[in-house]
């Protein structure tokens, strides 16, 4: 028969173990709680840090809260927060030069004697300062800028690596950029408004006199580079070969002609339109390029070494295809004439070359002496290759044939013809026009 569990074995065994428990109170009770601060992330960069808890009953058993591993329940918890708030075991707060330090106050809602407190030093904002990786912003590429924050624990981040820093700052861009999304991009008239700089302004928004300011030239000497070529023809494909001949089928069967190569295109017509104006003793062109449902705009500051290149060069003809090889007639035997070779087939033609686009360029008398900046290609094309002729499949034979029987052998189809050759594309017209 066992013997009933007592609360005197209970207390031997707890007391074995070294566990000091107080007489007065059940075993259920708290009689210790420690916090514990887990700083998960680095507190410059994030408004927030968890805690956790660790309480020990009258009974020797540890628990713990959620971060620790443990399934100790925050409603058995009272949480205070001085500069800050607590949420499902994460303490909140407001970044400012004012807030210093977060103080938590965790107690036992049993025993509300049993508390315990951290404090957390919080560091704020000392300085911004606004960055360019070079001394210009480049006019045909995307901005880019970032911004250093430093804080008083002495640590610098930029938003280079981490762009959630934004969320600290206002962005202002008065002219020739817009700041969306955490990222510079160029305004929506930037190519219909000459800016020869760019300004941006930072504020930190828990305390605006802490900011910073950056203007940066705009370099619009970098070439523009328009491609519009014809689309090479695609090539033809070879024709089949023939199959061999068969008992049901003696002679050999007639190949496949080779598909005739397809034509190149033609460049596509461009219109430019340039109109000039001096600046700072450079001149600036002012860019409209069009073709067909294409409009680009630029500034160029051909002063500078901006070129404009205008590629529109016809499509290189298609290449006919090979004929295919004739099939072999069967071989003759006792009582089965030997079967006759198929033809081979014909190549494909070759494909004409494109025509190369027509440029027009209308222009000012003060762009007409810089015409050098302007640098065209719209040649036409060669036209593609012809396509070989197929062999002729070979006639069948007699088995063991004697000199006399060879005379009898089955016929050898006909070579097929080679393709046609094409020609090349023709340069296109360039117009210039001076208003």
């Amino acid at each position: 028969m066992k013997k009933p569990f007592s609360i005197a074995y209970l207390l031997l065994v707890l007391s074995f173990f070294g566990c000091k428990m107080q007489n007065n109170l059940p075993l259920s009770a708290v009689t210790d709680l420690k916090i514990v601060s887990t700083y998960e992330k680095e507190l410059e960069l994030y408004d927030y840090f968890r805690v956790d808890a660790k309480v020990i009953k009258n009974s020797g058993i540890k628990w713990k809260t959620s971060g620790l591993g443990g399934t100790y329940s925050w409603n058995n918890l009272d949480v205070k927060v001085k500069n800050g708030y607590f949420k499902k075991g994460y303490v909140f707060f407001e970044r400012n030069e004012k807030v210093k330090n977060v103080m938590v106050y965790i107690n036992s809602i049993e025993r509300p004697e049993i508390i315990d407190s951290v404090s957390v030093s919080i560091p704020y904002v000392t300085k911004i300062k606004l960055k360019s990786e070079r001394d210009n912003l480049v006019a045909t590429e995307k901005p880019t800028l970032n911004c250093e924050i430093t804080f008083s624990s002495n640590k610098t981040y930029s938003t280079k690596n981490n762009k959630t820093l934004y969320d600290k700052l206002l962005i202002e861009t008065p002219d020739a950029l817009m700041f969306t999304n955490n990222e510079y991009n160029w305004c929506h008239n930037f190519y219909d408004v000459f800016y020869n700089k760019a300004t941006v302004k930072s504020y930190l928004k828990s305390n605006i006199a802490i900011s910073d300011s950056i203007s940066l030239p705009i370099d619009y000497a970098s070439n523009l580079v328009f491609k519009v070529n014809g689309v090479y023809g695609r090539n033809g494909q070879n024709g089949e070969d023939g199959y061999d001949g068969t008992l049901e089928q003696p002679n050999g069967f007639h190949a496949g002609s080779g598909q005739n190569g397809e034509n190149g295109y033609k460049g596509a017509d461009v219109l430019l339109k340039i109109k000039s104006f001096p600046f700072d003793n450079d001149l600036i062109y002012k860019i409209d390029l069009y073709s067909a449902n294409i409009h680009n705009k630029a500034f160029l500051n051909v002063s500078k070494g901006a070129s404009i290149q205008i590629f529109s060069n016809g499509g290189k003809g298609g290449n006919g295809g090979d004929g295919g090889k004739g099939g072999n007639g069967i071989d003759g035997s006792s009582g089965i004439s030997p079967g006759y070779g198929g033809d081979g087939g014909n190549g494909g033609n070759a494909g004409f070359g494109g025509n190369g686009g027509n440029i027009t360029i209308v222009l000012d008398t003060l762009a007409e002496k810089s015409k050098q900046a302007i640098y065209i290609e719209n040649s036409g094309a060669i036209a593609g290759l012809p396509g070989n002729y197929g062999k002729s499949g070979r006639g069948g034979r007699r088995q063991s044939a004697n000199l006399l029987q060879f005379i009898f052998t089955g016929r050898s189809g006909t070579s097929g013809n080679n393709g046609l050759s094409a020609q090349n594309g023709k340069q296109g017209q360039i117009n210039w026009k001076i208003e």
